[in-house]
């Protein structure tokens, strides 16, 4: 069963498309990522290979994974899905699932307390960034210094990429000089 673990491993992380998300799945192996949070959910399939990854790599198999959604409430082109059929899809993939509908602003203000100890943290490109100003004041409070934090953006055409945010690039972003991680 190991060999068959790595060979879906490394299909994942060379060979499936979109082309941008093989750069998550060897990310997850890399960091051994055991705890994901992931504010607007971009492709339940993403979501779904991501978690098996981290699944398979985190110490001792202990995966937890929070989403921050609008679900329903999502305005088009990017109409959500609802929050019963993404509960559904993750309680399949085995790990400890949180999620939480609204907006991002006013969800992390609620719960970025909870959410300590993130070691990724994925920003989809469906989230709004006027809905994303006033959640930038609460991620540093959440991270790590080996925090990896990712933000995907629109590029030429239909495609996305996605791009790696620094601690000082998060701490510019909240309007503060410096922060301190939470302990």
């Amino acid at each position: 069963m190991a060999g068959a673990n790595l060979i879906r491993y490394g299909y994942l992380a060379a060979f499936s498309r979109p082309r941008c998300d093989r750069m998550l799945y060897r990310l997850a192996r890399r960091t051994r990522t055991a705890r994901l949070v992931e504010i607007g959910l971009g492709s339940s399939l993403r979501t779904g290979r991501l978690l098996q990854v981290c699944q398979r790599y985190a110490p001792g198999g202990e995966v937890s994974y929070t989403l921050l959604d609008q679900f329903e409430a999502r305005t088009p082109p990017d109409c959500g899905v609802s929050l019963k059929s993404t509960y559904r899809m993750l309680a399949k993939c085995g790990v400890r699932t949180r999620l939480l509908p609204g907006d991002p602003g006013t969800t992390l203000a609620r719960h970025a307390n909870e959410l300590l100890g993130t070691d990724l943290l994925l920003i989809s490109a469906v989230v709004d960034p006027a809905s994303l100003d006033a959640a930038w004041y609460y991620v540093p409070r959440m991270l790590h210094p080996q925090s990896v934090i990712l933000i995907e953006e629109r590029t030429a055409g239909d495609q996305t990429g996605w791009r790696r945010l620094s601690l000082s690039q998060i701490a510019a972003r909240t309007d503060r000089p410096h922060f301190r991680r939470a302990a």
